[in-house]
């Protein structure tokens, strides 16, 4: 927490979840991160996990989720009026949309997670590891079905951010 706060008070409560299912953290409102111990069992070092805290502090301080509802209810409600929701039987406009918009907040939240590495000066190259091991299936025709950026391309974008060359930092939980 000090690495992540500078040794100011942090406004942001960060809980474990026992969870040994599903490999995830996220960010509710009231400044609450929630981290798996699945995750933390998949994690090698603490940069990984400083990136990922960094991320999902990234969508608290950006108000992700309200700005996305804000945007895509007016246009659900659009659509659903218009009777112009369904493509096809499994996806929908304002699913692809939804997708879209999360694509892009999942982008600056990546941002946000490389700026607080380089800002502790450590190696962003170390939180590229979880991403590398974690070698997801991103076929490109279902870029549009993700709510995520493709692994290739987050990796790749931590990668031409990386600052620093420090070794890296053995995570112990």
């Amino acid at each position: 927490m000090s690495k992540l706060t500078h040794g100011f008070e942090s406004p942001y409560s960060i809980y474990i979840l026992d969870e040994e299912y599903e490999a995830n953290a996220y960010a509710l409102p009231g400044a609450n991160i929630y981290v798996t111990t699945e995750l933390i069992n998949q994690l090698k070092y603490e940069e990984e996990l400083i990136f990922i805290l960094g991320h999902e502090i990234a969508h608290i301080n950006n108000r992700d989720i309200l700005e996305m509802y804000s945007q895509d209810i007016p246009f659900r409600i659009t659509l659903a009026f218009l009777w112009f929701d369904s493509i096809l039987e499994w996806i929908s406009v304002s699913d692809i949309t939804w997708n879209y918009l999360s694509q892009q907040k999942e982008k600056q939240a990546d941002i946000w997670g490389i700026q607080l590495i380089n800002s502790l000066w450590l190696n962003l190259e170390c939180a590229t590891w979880f991403f590398e091991r974690n070698d997801f299936i991103d076929p490109i025709f279902s870029s549009f079905l993700s709510t995520h950026p493709s692994n290739d391309s987050r990796i790749n974008n931590i990668k031409n951010n990386a600052k620093f060359k420090t070794k890296c930092t053995e995570l112990n939980y």
